[in-house]
């Protein structure tokens, strides 16, 4: 049975569906089953889906789930397609702060974090009440980081001062991190 309404939600985030296989859907179907069991917590898994204007809510692996657009930032975009994602923003982060408002969201946790985490940055900025912002690393996506152009850098770096905390999958990928957006982040 799964904890009452007025139980804490954890808002997994993810850029994929927990129907597909893999180490990370792994780790959050079992924070999402342990977090069940123990009633403190309830977890709701969103998923970053184009195909879903409006939120399309599914159980997955006997996990609460909820499909929805998500524009990325176009951070290397033209003027145009920042004014176009700054409209879509200034529609979608009214809705957003009600929809975590309406389901008790206490944290948001993005799951290999990708520039839709800069949306959400976004979108949690303009709130009543920011919520705490934890990103979780899992080893592919910190090899994207390293990888990226140093402006690029600079805009993860900024984003990830701000999050209340950093999780990685082991002390070589948090190593990872801090080579590739530098000390000081809240590992």
């Amino acid at each position: 049975m799964p904890p009452p309404l007025h139980v804490p939600c954890h808002l997994f985030v993810l850029p994929w569906s927990l129907k597909h296989f893999g180490g990370v859907n792994q780790v959050v179907i079992s924070l999402a089953h342990a977090m069940l069991q123990s009633g403190t917590v309830r977890p709701l898994v969103l998923v970053s889906d184009w195909d879903a204007p409006q939120p399309v809510w599914e159980v997955e692996h006997g996990v609460q789930t909820v499909r929805w657009r998500i524009r990325p930032w176009p951070a290397q975009g033209t003027t145009k397609e920042k004014l176009v994602f700054l409209a879509w923003m200034w529609r979608f982060w009214p809705v957003f702060e009600r929809f975590c408002q309406d389901h008790g969201v206490a944290t948001i946790n993005l799951h290999y974090p990708g520039s839709t985490a800069f949306t959400l940055d976004h979108a949690v900025q303009r709130f009543h009440r920011p919520l705490p912002f934890v990103f979780s690393f899992h080893g592919s996506d910190t090899a994207q980081l390293q990888e990226a152009l140093p402006a690029v850098k600079v805009q993860w770096r900024t984003l990830l001062l701000r999050a209340n905390r950093l999780v990685v999958c082991s002390a070589d990928l948090g190593r990872r991190v801090v080579q590739a957006l530098g000390e000081g982040l809240p590992l």
